[in-house]
């Protein structure tokens, strides 16, 4: 989503950086914050920068970083959901998306005439593969510095598998359909920033599950699908929480009462499941110490 790359910087002339063999000037950009203290709203004058890498940060040891990002740089986003949303069929639906202007989101489709449609939008660039853009990536050249983004059709997307169906839960966007249409994840670039050892998620796993071998689905069997409130037992979620499950009551007598719920939890996440409730708090007081 976002590249961070680091200028290198004249070593005597200020705000001046190297790019492409020749010492540019950073361009200063004052800003104006509004603070508010009490009820008073208290102008706070800041100095930005623009370098040929975009919106440039000076941080406190004295290095220049440019934030690089496209939704920075695509502004016909408003437009693309409007298309989108006006779009009578599937052609036109597509046309829409390959405007190519949302950032992010995976989209999932389907119309009256039986079309199902999943892929996984995003503004990727066209990276060089020779730089690692999951960390700070210096910069002096195009050679680092990407200018354009891929086009729709190069993106992991599924038109009318032959399962019949395409689902979305955030697990790896290969995996949005049956296993046996699915694409491998290594047909693309490593750049393109999936977690490729990530699989199916809990709630994929759990979908795969409810779904079984059926051929179809009554509307009502979708809903008890879509609604579904359980927590697969041989799921990665489950195993990774059952040091918790496992733990003896009896050594902690203080919460000993709760903590017995949560070791009897069944899995079930339903407004009715006391444990299910205090596994969540447990959970989140975890999470922020």
């Amino acid at each position: 989503m976002v590249d961070v790359f680091k200028l290198e910087m004249h070593p005597s002339k200020k705000l001046t950086y190297r790019f492409n063999d020749q010492w540019l000037k950073l361009e200063k950009r004052p800003i104006w914050l509004k603070v508010k203290l009490g009820g008073i709203v208290i102008p706070v004058k800041k100095t930005t920068y623009w370098s040929v890498a975009g919106a440039t940060l000076k941080s406190k040891n004295g290095e220049f970083y440019a934030v690089k990002f496209g939704a920075n740089e695509r502004i016909r986003v408003g437009e693309q959901w409007y298309r989108m949303n006006k779009a009578r069929n599937f052609t036109e639906f597509y046309k829409a998306i390959s405007l190519n202007q949302a950032a992010k989101y995976n989209i999932v489709y389907a119309d009256k005439n039986d079309t199902v449609f999943f892929i996984n939008n995003a503004l990727v660039p066209k990276r060089n593969p020779d730089f690692n853009y999951r960390e700070v990536v210096a910069t002096n050249s195009t050679y680092s510095l990407w200018t354009e983004f891929h086009e729709t059709k190069d993106l992991v997307q599924y038109v009318n598998p032959k399962s019949g169906y395409v689902f979305n839960t955030n697990n790896l966007p290969t995996n949005a359909t049956a296993k046996e249409d699915q694409r491998k994840i290594t047909e693309w670039p490593d750049y393109f920033g999936f977690d490729r050892d990530m699989g199916d998620n809990n709630r994929a796993e759990r979908f795969m599950e409810l779904l079984g071998y059926s051929n179809k689905l009554t509307f009502e069997r979708m809903k008890e699908i879509k609604f579904d409130y359980e927590v697969k037992s041989c799921s990665k979620f489950y195993k990774s929480i059952e040091d918790l499950l496992n733990l003896d009551p009896s050594k902690y007598p203080d919460v000993s009462d709760l903590q017995a719920e949560v070791v009897k939890w069944d899995g079930c996440a339903d407004r009715y499941s006391l444990g299910a409730g205090v596994f969540l708090l447990a959970f989140q007081i975890y999470l922020t110490n």
